[in-house]
């Protein structure tokens, strides 16, 4: 977690070699097997985020498209992947996926606003 955390904060902040660096690690540890159930897909789910902070968008889906698709900042990271490739009717479609979600997560909190907004036109 420490290192996709890391990756993520180095990818906003632009710094793609470092958060290329963080992608390899997480990718060391998904190969060696010994994640926990459910956090094989961290490894896609950083190199869409990378992806998507350095405008590819092809990149970002394609990765993002491996990752867990029930988590709802996935699919909302996928949306405005989307949404930058103009393919709204895709963008929308998985925006409504995010608010069609139950439950409370950091993910959710992240994830709900912004799907709502895009929902509603803004």
């Amino acid at each position: 977690r420490w290192r996709h955390a890391q990756g993520r904060i180095a990818a906003r902040r632009r710094q793609f070699d470092a958060a290329r660096d963080h992608l390899a690690a997480v990718e060391s540890l998904v190969a060696k097997g010994t994640l926990p159930a459910g956090q094989q897909s961290f490894a896609p789910q950083l190199a869409g985020y990378i992806a998507f902070y350095q405008g590819n968008y092809d990149e970002a889906i394609a990765a993002l498209a491996k990752a867990d698709q029930q988590d709802p900042f996935v699919l909302g990271l996928l949306a405005q992947a989307h949404e930058q490739k103009k393919d709204m009717a895709t963008a929308k479609d998985l925006y409504a996926r995010v608010l069609a979600r139950p439950g409370f997560s950091l993910q959710m909190a992240l994830a709900r606003p912004l799907a709502a907004r895009r929902l509603a036109g803004q």
